[in-house]
């Protein structure tokens, strides 16, 4: 049952390659059999792969794809095929490709517009295109703030200048989106960032600048701690979170509000 299980995805994808060779073939290269891992930040379900490419050429962000035949599974990637840091693995049934080897017409309106990393673009009801934040599941974009300040200084210019408040940072899937944003932006490893979580108001109580609390952490092992001033959360990029005081200066990560 397995080897005609083999068999058939063979035939199917061979014959999908044939099928694809007049269109596919002749707009970006293909590298069959082959998978990006640990470098998607997004992963959606599309009904081909001229739409897995379009998805992955509407973000800034995306460099390449890895697409599979059978589930329809489309992978959007912060880092092209030939990275330092792409780590590719033999997978049956997967093709990948570099977003630059495709033609921007396949996007219709969007093909005149480029946006950067922080960007998507999008299409209105009356056929516009533009940039747009990016998000993840519906939820609110993110904006790196690269200049070092207190926390309270970062927390209210989150406010001023993007109408938001420090990220509130309260699952995996929001790590792992702002791992790849951070990536793309440039060479952060090990860079101190500031989110949206202290015990400012109650001394090991932690909280979201919502007032929430934290129900999901990525505290580095032996934090918090107790230690009197060590009240506002400091994200080292790569690593986890630790309690620093809040004078001290760090870039920091904007959310605005819907």
């Amino acid at each position: 049952m397995i080897q005609n299980q083999h068999v058939s995805l063979a035939f199917y994808f061979s014959t999908l390659v044939s099928i694809c060779w007049a269109s596919c073939q002749q707009e970006g290269h293909l590298i069959s059999n082959a998978r990006l891992i640990r470098s998607s930040f997004h992963i959606l379900s599309t009904p081909g792969i001229n739409s897995c490419v379009a998805n992955c050429q509407m973000h800034g962000l995306c460099k390449s794809f890895s697409y599979h035949i059978l589930s329809h599974v489309c992978y959007l990637n912060y880092v092209d095929t030939n990275s330092s840091s792409t780590t590719m693995r033999s997978e049956d049934g997967y093709v990948s490709s570099d977003i630059s080897t495709w033609s921007k017409r396949l996007d219709g309106p969007c093909s005149a517009v480029t946006c950067d990393v922080h960007d998507r673009c999008t299409v209105d009801r009356t056929g516009v295109a533009a940039c747009s934040p990016v998000s993840i599941n519906g939820d609110h974009p993110y904006i790196l703030v690269l200049n070092e300040s207190v926390w309270d200084t970062a927390r209210l210019n989150c406010m001023s200048s993007f109408g938001g408040h420090l990220a509130i940072v309260d699952s995996i899937d929001k790590i792992n989106f702002l791992t790849a944003l951070i990536n793309a932006a440039g060479e952060f490893y090990d860079t101190k960032f500031h989110i949206g979580a202290s015990d400012i108001q109650e001394e090991g109580s932690w909280r979201w600048v919502d007032e929430s609390p934290l129900s999901f952490t990525l505290w580095f092992p032996g934090q918090p701690t107790d230690f009197a001033g060590h009240d506002c959360l400091m994200w080292k990029f790569g690593r986890k979170w630790r309690n620093r005081p809040c004078t001290e200066k760090y870039f920091s990560i904007c959310e605005r509000s819907s």
